[in-house]
């Protein structure tokens, strides 16, 4: 029996500076697009269009329009024209054409939350520097390079766990242990960073807390096949507490 091929993932196919270029050019043109009736070809040219810039940024995960292009498709709904035998009732068009006013405004807010979510990952402008030297990026180079072809792809779930095993792997890598409490504790693990000697101990308690709460994340994450995260935003969320664990454990020694 012949196993059924799954459909290839296709990659983003431009970067992120460039879509969110084309998606604000499509958020500017939506005043343009409300004006005209539902039914409008130009309507449906622009929307068409849309989804191919939604596509282009964030690939087809096993061939399948991303989430986000999804979210933006049924963002909002028309009312059903039910015309009777004679020709009369149904919708009235001035129902209808209020709906497509409230479509656009739904998928504009999908727009420019895609926008918040390509500036995740796109670098921040380069500062005045030697051209050798890299420009610095939201996030920690480590979760960057390991996460972001994941959450680009659409695999939010496995982007997340992804940064949990980083801080995971650093922690074992300093301190022999990879759980936050025992690298703090039996590894002797101590971040430098406090602005005051005097405040030195609070911030090391700050930050062991938030290597445990990222083993707790990462313990309840793993007994669901998903882990729970379908929403973009949330994942970024989680990302962040990566990111920030590991930016501390930059600076970092092992007390005697």
């Amino acid at each position: 029996m012949a196993t059924r091929r799954q459909p290839d993932t296709v990659a983003p196919s431009i970067p992120p500076d460039k879509a969110i270029q084309l998606l604000t050019t499509k958020i500017d043109d939506i005043d343009r697009i409300k004006a005209l009736r539902n039914d409008d070809p130009e309507v449906r040219k622009w929307k068409d269009t849309t989804e191919a810039i939604l596509d282009a940024a964030f690939g087809k995960p096993n061939g399948m329009p991303h989430q986000m292009t999804q979210n933006f498709d049924s963002a909002g709904h028309y009312p059903v024209r039910r015309v009777g035998f004679s020709g009369r009732g149904g919708t009235p068009d001035h129902v209808i054409q209020h709906q497509h006013q409230r479509n656009l405004l739904q998928k504009k807010a999908v727009l420019e939350s895609s926008i918040e979510q390509l500036q995740l990952f796109r670098p921040l402008p380069t500062p005045a520097a030697p051209a050798a030297e890299t420009a610095p990026t939201t996030m920690h180079p480590q979760i960057r390079s390991k996460c972001e072809a994941l959450y680009a792809s659409g695999a939010f779930a496995e982007a997340v766990e992804k940064g949990f095993k980083v801080v995971r792997d650093r922690l074992r890598n300093l301190t022999g242990y990879e759980r936050g409490s025992e690298a703090f504790g039996k590894g002797k693990l101590h971040i430098r960073g406090a602005v005051a000697s005097h405040v030195d101990s609070d911030f090391n308690e700050g930050a062991k807390f938030l290597m445990m709460a990222i083993d707790m994340f990462r313990n309840e994450k793993s007994h669901t096949s998903d882990a729970k995260i379908t929403d973009p935003v949330r994942a970024q969320q989680y990302l962040a507490l990566s990111s920030l664990a590991m930016a501390l454990l930059d600076d970092v020694e092992i007390l005697p």
